[in-house]
């Protein structure tokens, strides 16, 4: 899609039946990676995409597993991706062509969620699980450094092109919203958003951070100097929901847009609520309570 909203289909990078995740272009923008379920399976799979027309080729090895979140390796050839085994994620790097299995990079004591790299590609910033937003290190297993901590709420780290900022969603009065803050030397952050949002993506030159919400697509324009201002914040087009919630990312010149396109077709759906007396009966009162 472009800024105007205007989109074009990559024909075979989605197949029917299956639910796909978390596009990742390469840096040089030649491909992109994603993850998507297969339910007749129950295939949990990284995929890269050859642009602009495939092939399309699966780089995680064990289907049982969930494997997501794919991200790049700084130079290009290796996508680096969550491999959960017991609901617990590890980190693992495969090659980009599909030629060499996974290996793993980075395991800690709690199961790592998301993560983001420095582009010097040995530290990265991990989201994991009862600890928050983490810099750690890729070629040792240390201690780490807290940068935001689990009781923010935080979710979907993102670092900066240079390598300074750190974006993240955290919530604040109740609804989520894009914070960014340093990654090294203070606390302070900065908030983007104002109306909630659900994730957010750095623009290649690191002058814009877009940013999604419930139904559409919004940048900011940010200030290219020392220190973090955002100048302005406007919306660009809207999309389905379900497709911002997929994630989302940019080719080189930050106008062309990557996105999986997941749209409602319209037709009623019925929902089933087992137990439903128990169920609200716990959601009102509380577990346990008999009245």
């Amino acid at each position: 899609m472009n800024r105007r909203g205007v989109r074009r289909e990559l024909p075979g990078a989605l197949t029917p039946n299956t639910w796909s995740f978390n596009t990742s272009v390469s840096p040089d923008g030649g491909a992109f990676a994603f993850w998507r379920y297969e339910g007749g399976g129950d295939r949990w799979d990284t995929y890269v995409y050859r642009l602009p027309a495939g092939p399309l080729v699966r780089v995680s090895a064990d289907s049982s597993r969930r494997n997501g979140r794919p991200s790049w390796s700084p130079d290009g050839t290796h996508v680096l991706f969550l491999s959960y085994v017991n609901e617990h994620g590890t980190l693992f790097r495969a090659a980009a062509d599909g030629s060499a299995p996974p290996q793993r990079v980075l395991s800690r004591s709690g199961s790592i969620e998301d993560f983001s790299l420095l582009p010097d590609g040995r530290q990265m910033v991990v989201l994991e699980a009862g600890r928050g937003l983490v810099l750690a290190s890729a070629e040792t297993v240390d201690s780490g450094i807290t940068l935001v901590d689990q009781r923010e709420q935080p979710l979907r780290p993102r670092v900066s092109p240079d390598g300074r900022w750190l974006a993240y969603t955290a919530v604040a009065f109740g609804r989520r919203e894009v914070f960014v803050r340093p990654i090294a030397g203070g606390t302070s952050r900065w908030q983007v958003s104002r109306t909630g949002a659900l994730s957010a993506v750095w623009g290649r030159s690191g002058r814009e951070l877009f940013f999604v919400t419930e139904d559409s697509l919004y940048s900011a324009q940010l200030n290219s100097g020392t220190m973090f201002l955002v100048n302005s914040v406007q919306p660009l087009f809207r999309v389905p929901p379900f497709s911002l919630r997929a994630g989302i990312d940019l080719l080189p010149g930050d106008s062309l847009f990557v996105m999986i396109a997941i749209e409602l077709d319209g037709r009623d759906r019925i929902a089933v609520t087992v137990n439903f007396d128990e169920t609200l009966r716990t959601l009102t009162l509380g577990p346990g309570t008999r009245r």
